[in-house]
């Protein structure tokens, strides 16, 4: 490569830097090509690029293929592996662009802890990736097998950046695909992860080398074909309705800035308008709000404004849903616990869902101790950790005799968590805060997730925001949503008396795509070894 030592007049003269000019272009082409490639799938996650679920499979064959060139090249692991992680790093920076604008505009070098924040995210998709690709590249040797093994390192990635603390479900290649016909219906029977498989399996099948094997470059493709033209036959996820009338759902949308100390007068707006979405609800229906659309735990005893909340809700024969910060105690030796939860209250009612699936940082920072002054000087809030709840919080809500499950905002963007939830519910309720990230990406992308949580689950899932969108995702992937401002919305949801056959195998059927690829990769390693002709001694 060209250094600028190197680039003398002399060199020009005699063309020496042009050479090495094309020779560093010919040694960068292929990772810039892959990270092009991982760029326009990140952008197809974010739910609101059109067309997606055709470009983002381009863009993949593209990928495979400067990955599968990079790999002929040399024998060494340098470069597909480096255009494999350009790939990733672009994929996470255009899907997860937004993930800067939680980060305070006042702050002191804003635009450094913005690019900070960017490289976090894109290291994590990275950390789930390589380990899967560095292994399955020092099994195959002869890097006749690279497609399928980029193929399950991306599958891998998909699963494992969804786990542990630091775990997200934003940027899932699955969101390019709420919008392909059939998807609805092959979703709630393998799931997103399912669906992502074999997405990846016909996109790198074209590039397989492997000797007399060569229909299995056309299966892939022609499987996801014929599934998708089977399965837009079928009917729509949702299971059959538990009657002929829907449950009304009245959603509080709200637009309170959190970033404000939360005082008296802020407190008694959010009542107001609580208050207000009560009395305009129709008998028997169900008001739901925001996450922690009161910044304050409700008190041990029913007194004050929670008292003629209850005698509010029994007059007008309404429940009520809100959410707000809940003091838990849980089996542990610290005493009682601070969490983000759901209060279910209504005539002889009484149900509590706590939040399991915690924010990195924002609700859960590490060390605290340390990094408490970086989080209000970063974010603008006053750092306080708080618990998952247990799993005697995390069980569906029992209204008006249909199970209810809970996804308090970051958590619907983890499938397996929201599968649990669905497994044994009727429909599926999303308080949102939103206020945090006032990014319009974050916001199209949230839109997209609620859309793929009901595809895959079956089930409607209602989403309501504070200083976000509210609305009602369907089974089919339509959407149903709020009007602008805030103020209370009416939903009608129809609840379904089962949940699809995903939700309520997800882990399996999780293992079993991962699976499915590993057994292509064994597949295509021992048909090579077969066709390798025989050393004469």
């Amino acid at each position: 490569m060209a250094t600028p030592s190197q680039i003398t007049p002399e060199a020009l003269a005699d063309g020496t830097t042009s050479s090495l000019l094309l020779n560093t272009f010919r040694a960068v082409r292929l990772p810039l090509l892959g990270a092009l490639a991982g760029g326009v799938v990140g952008a197809c996650t974010g739910g609101g690029l059109g067309w997606s679920w055709l470009m983002a499979p381009a863009a993949l064959v593209v990928w495979c293929a400067a990955v599968q060139r990079s790999a002929s090249l040399t024998a060494r692991h340098g470069l597909p592996t480096l255009t494999l992680l350009a790939g990733v790093l672009c994929w996470s920076c255009a899907a997860m662009g937004w993930a800067d604008a939680a980060i305070a505009p006042e702050t002191e070098a804003a635009s450094l802890w913005s690019a900070v924040a960017l490289t976090l995210v894109a290291l994590h998709h990275a950390a789930c990736c390589l380990p899967v690709w560095w292994l399955g590249r020092r099994l195959d040797r002869a890097g006749r097998a690279t497609p399928l093994v980029f193929a399950l390192a991306l599958a891998a990635a998909e699963g494992l950046r969804q786990w542990g603390w630091a775990g997200h479900g934003y940027g899932s290649l699955a969101l390019a695909f709420v919008d392909a016909p059939g998807a609805a219906a092959l979703l709630s029977l393998v799931g997103p992860n399912g669906l992502v498989a074999a997405v990846l399996l016909a996109c790198c099948s074209p590039w397989l080398t492997t000797p007399r094997r060569w229909w299995l470059a056309a299966s892939g493709p022609l499987v996801l074909a014929l599934v998708l033209l089977l399965t837009t036959a079928l009917p729509d996820a949702g299971g059959a309705p538990i009657d002929a009338r829907p449950l009304e759902v009245v959603a509080l949308q709200s637009n309170f800035d959190k970033r404000a100390n939360w005082g008296r007068p802020q407190r008694d707006e959010a009542l107001a308008a609580l208050q207000q979405a009560l009395q305009a609800a129709p008998p028997g229906a169900l008001v739901v709000t925001a996450e922690t659309v009161l910044a304050e735990a409700a008190p041990r005893h029913v007194i004050g404004v929670w008292e003629d909340l209850l005698a509010m809700l029994g007059q007008h024969g309404v429940r009520l849903m809100v959410g707000l910060p809940l003091v838990l105690v849980l089996d542990t030796d610290d005493g009682p616990q601070l969490t983000n939860a759901v209060l279910h209250l209504g005539s002889g009612t009484r149900g509590v869902y706590a939040k399991e699936r915690l924010v990195p940082v924002g609700e859960n920072l590490p060390l605290a101790d340390w990094l408490g002054p970086l989080q209000v000087a970063l974010f603008g809030t006053q750092p306080h950790q708080q618990v998952p709840g247990g799993e005697a919080y995390t069980e569906p809500l029992l209204d008006d005799g249909v199970p209810v499950g809970v996804a308090i905002c970051h958590e619907l963007s983890l499938t397996l968590t929201v599968a649990h939830r669905a497994a044994r519910a009727g429909w599926l309720l999303s308080p949102a805060e939103d206020m945090w990230v006032p990014h319009a990406a974050y916001r199209t992308q949230m839109r997209a997730i609620a859309r793929l949580r009901a595809m895959e689950t079956g089930l409607p899932v209602v989403r309501v925001a504070n200083a976000g969108d509210t609305l009602l995702a369907l089974p089919s992937g339509q959407v149903q949503a709020a009007s602008g401002g805030s103020g209370p919305h009416v939903f009608k949801v129809w609840p379904a008396l089962q949940a699809s056959f995903y939700s309520r195998h997800a882990e399996w059927l999780s293992a079993l795509s991962m699976a499915w690829l590993l057994a292509g990769f064994m597949w295509a390693m021992k048909a090579t070894r077969t066709a390798e002709p025989r050393k004469r001694p």
